[in-house]
C-alpha cells in the first residue's frame, strides 16, 4: 500500500492494529525488578517479519531499535541498496518524515512554557507576512496544533512532488510555499470546525516558531534543545545542521506518485535535498532508528521537554474520539486501552515509526529506505519480544518461500569454533550465490561468493575461529531464493 504524500501520518494509523496480540500484557502494573532485553529474541523477530514479507514486495532494509529500563538493542535486516546489493546496517540514517512533527510540536509547547507564545495566539500575530487567501490568518496556534485548521494538506497535490524532482537542486522556502496558491488551496472546511490531519499545520507552525525565537532558526534550536541535550548525537535537520552519516538509498514505486511507468520497488531517483527542505518542520529531519527511540523514551517520559509542556501533549488527547484525532503532535492507539502513543512518517523512498508503551516505558522506532510497506508488523513483533522474549521460539527463521529452489541445510557443528560447514540443496540452477554471517544485530561480518551453481547438492566451509563467541545468522542469497539458519559460535 502506498501512501500518496510527503509526510503523511498513515503509517501511524497502522498502530490502530498495533499490539492487539497483546493486550492482556498492557493490562499489568508496570515490572518494578530491573530487565533486560533479550537480543536473541528482538533479533528474530526482525529476522521473521522481514522474511515473511519479502514476497509482498518489500525488498529493501529495515532499521529497528528498542529502548527499556535502561536497555538498548539496535537490528538491521534487508538492503541497503537493491541495485548494487548492499545491505543496510545499523549505522545508517533515515529520513524520518512526519516523526518530526513530535519536534516541532514540542518546541513550540517548550516556547509556550518559555511565555514566547501562547496557544491561542494567532497565526498573523507570528507571521504578518502571510499573503495566501486561502489561509486563514486568524487560525491559532492550538488549531494549527491539533489539526483543525481546515487547510488542505500541501503535499496530497502531485505537483509538489513532480516540481521538487524538477528543481532537484532547489532549496524551498517554506514562506514561498505556503503563500502559493496551487501549494496551498481552497480551505476544505471551517477553522475549529473539525480536524483532518494536514502537514500545512506544521509548516506554519515552523513558522510561527522561528520568528518567537527571533534570532535563532528552527533547526538550530533542535539541536540546542534536543539533540544535543539528549546525546541524539545521529540526529540531523539539514541544510542548516548537514548530516554526517551514510543513508541507504531511497526504494519506491514511483508509478504511484505519476513519476514513473514502473509498477516495481526500485532504487528512487528522487532528490533529497529538494524533499528535505520543501518538508521542512513537518518532516524534514535525518536520524537513525536508534536516535528515533531515544527521541521517544526522552519525550514521552518527561526528559525532552518541561512538564506543562508534556501535560499539554498528553492533554491534548483527551477529547480525541479515536485515532484519527490527533493530539498536539502525538497520536494515540485506542486498540491498547490507550496505552501506546506516537507518530510516524512516509514520502517516497523512507517511511518511520515511533511508538511509545506509557504502560510499559517501552520505546520502539523503526525505520527503512523504502516508501510502501507497513512497519506496524515490525513494531508489533518487538514489543512482543520484549515483554514476552519466551514466547519467541528461536530455533530456526522462516524460509524465504515455502518451497524454495535453495535449501540451507543443517550447518555443524552447531555450536561452532573454527570451521563451519554447511550444504545448499538446489533444485535447478542458482546464480549469485552468496553466504552471508551477521551478528546478533545484524551488522554483516563474513560473505563469502559462490557464484553460479548447478542444481543438486554442495558443501561449503565457512571460518569463523577468529569470531568472539555469541549468536551469528548464516543468510543464502541467490538470485530466486533466500534461507536463514541460526548459528552459535563458542570459543
Amino acid at each position: 500500500m502506498t501512501y500518496p504524500s510527503i509526510t503523511g501520518k498513515k503509517p501511524f494509523l497502522a498502530l490502530v492494529v498495533l499490539f492487539v496480540c497483546i493486550l492482556g500484557m498492557l493490562n499489568h502494573k508496570k515490572a518494578k525488578a530491573q530487565q533486560s532485553l533479550d537480543s536473541v529474541a528482538l533479533k528474530y523477530s526482525l529476522d521473521s517479519v522481514y522474511l515473511d514479507t519479502v514476497n509482498n514486495n518489500w525488498q529493501a532494509g529495515l532499521s529497528a531499535a528498542v529502548r527499556w529500563q535502561g536497555d538498548e538493542w539496535s537490528g538491521v535486516n534487508g538492503y541497503a541498496n537493491i541495485d548494487s546489493n548492499t545491505y543496510i546496517n545499523t549505522d545508517h540514517h533515515f529520513r524520518i518524515y512526519s516523526s518530526t512533527k513530535t519536534m516541532t510540536a514540542s518546541l513550540i509547547l517548550d516556547l509556550m512554557s518559555e511565555g514566547k507564545l501562547t496557544l491561542n495566539d494567532s497565526l498573523y500575530e507570528h507571521v504578518p507576512a502571510i499573503t495566501n487567501p486561502n489561509i486563514d490568518t486568524n487560525v491559532t496556534v492550538r488549531q494549527l496544533l491539533e489539526h483543525a485548521s481546515g487547510f488542505p494538506d500541501y503535499v496530497d497535490d502531485q505537483d509538489v512532488l513532480i516540481d521538487v524532482v524538477a528543481n532537484p537542486t532547489k532549496k524551498w522556502e517554506p514562506l514561498e510555499v505556503m503563500n502559493d496558491t496551487d501549494y496551498v488551496e481552497e480551505q476544505k472546511f471551517p477553522t475549529g470546525s473539525q480536524q483532518e490531519y494536514s502537514s500545512t499545520n506544521y509548516i506554519l507552525l515552523g513558522l510561527i516558531a522561528e520568528n518567537a525565537l527571533a534570532s535563532d532558526s528552527v533547526e538550530r534550536a533542535f539541536q540546542k534543545r534536543f539533540f544535543e541535550p539528549l546525546n541524539m548525537n545521529d540526529s540531523y535537520f539539514p541544510p542548516a545542521i548537514p548530516v554526517q552519516g551514510q543513508m541507504p538509498s531511497p526504494h519506491d514505486d514511483l508509478s504511484d506518485y505519476g513519476l514513473s511507468s514502473s509498477s516495481e520497488i526500485q532504487t528512487a531517483n528522487i532528490s533529497l535535498e529538494g524533499v528535505g527542505s520543501i518538508a521542512w518542520t513537518t518532516g524534514g529531519v535525518i536520524a537513525k532508528a536508534s536516535d528515533l527511540a531515544k527521541w521517544a523514551d526522552k519525550l514521552y517520559t518527561g526528559q525532552a521537554v518541561s512538564d506543562e509542556a508534556l501535560d499539554t501533549m498528553f492533554n491534548s488527547l483527551q477529547g480525541a474520539v479515536d485515532d484519527d484525532d490527533p493530539g498536539y503532535g502525538i497520536f494515540r492507539d485506542e486498540a491498547t486501552g490507550k496505552h501506546v502513543v506516537g507518530h510516524g512518517g512516509a514520502a517516497p523512498g523512507y517511511r518511520s515509526i515511533m511508538a511509545h508503551d506509557t504502560l510499559h516505558d517501552i520505546s520502539i522506532a523503526v525505520c527503512t529506505n523504502q516508501g510502501e510497506g507497513d512497519l506496524s508488523n515490525v513494531s508489533n513483533a518487538l514489543l512482543n519480544a520484549t515483554l514476552n522474549p519466551g514466547s519467541v521460539e528461536v530455533t530456526g527463521i522462516p524460509e524465504y518461500e515455502a518451497d524454495a529452489p535453495v535449501s540451507l541445510m543443517n550447518p555443524y557443528p552447531n555450536p561452532v569454533s573454527d570451521q563451519l560447514h554447511y550444504s545448499l540443496q538446489l533444485k535447478e540452477p542458482q546464480t549469485d550465490v552468496t553466504s552471508l554471517l551477521f551478528d546478533a544485530s545484524g551488522r554483516l561480518i563474513k560473505r563469502k561468493d559462490a557464484g553460479e551453481v548447478s542444481e543438486g547438492e554442495h558443501s561449503f566451509t565457512l571460518a569463523v575461529e577468529d569470531l568472539p563467541s555469541g549468536q551469528y545468522f548464516l543468510r543464502i542469497e541467490s538470485e530466486d531464493a533466500m534461507q536463514v539458519q541460526k548459528v552459535i559460535v563458542s570459543e
